[in-house]
């Protein structure tokens, strides 16, 4: 129950954290997706549509080793392939975990795309009188 409440927390952090910076977002999804994994006896839930964003992202991460391996395994590749679209792979890590949401989750979660859509509105207006971009403070 304690491991549920915790994903719970982290999911909806990712979803506030969103309006401000995404890669803190993505790293929140990625404590959501870990804690989620040692939920106990949790039940996940599989579509079609999870099975062929699994082939997809099968797919980015063969073609980024095919091409380290012809950069004779060259780190810098693999490093500027991972910085690439392939970061993204944490923002699929929330699709997983909202395809596995409780109903009597969703409430909550309402709740934290209710605060995003505040700290949004309120950060673009701050935006609009300031020289500085507020992704940077983070």
């Amino acid at each position: 129950m304690i491991a549920r409440k915790i994903f719970l927390f982290f999911l909806s952090s990712s979803v506030v954290a969103c309006s401000i910076s995404v890669s803190l977002s993505q790293g929140f999804l990625f404590l959501a997706f870990i804690s989620l994994l040692f939920s106990p006896k949790e039940k996940w839930q599989f579509s079609n549509i999870f099975l062929y964003s699994i082939l997809f992202w099968l797919g980015e991460f063969s073609i980024l080793a095919i091409h380290w391996v012809k950069s004779d395994y060259s780190i810098e590749y693999l490093k500027n392939g991972m910085m690439a679209e392939n970061k993204d792979f944490f923002l699929y890590l929330g699709f997983i975990c909202m395809a596995n949401l409780k109903d009597s989750e969703i409430p909550k979660l309402e709740k934290a795309v209710k605060i995003f859509a505040v700290v949004l509105v309120v950060t673009g207006f701050i935006s609009i009188f300031s020289d500085y971009r507020l992704g940077w403070l983070i």
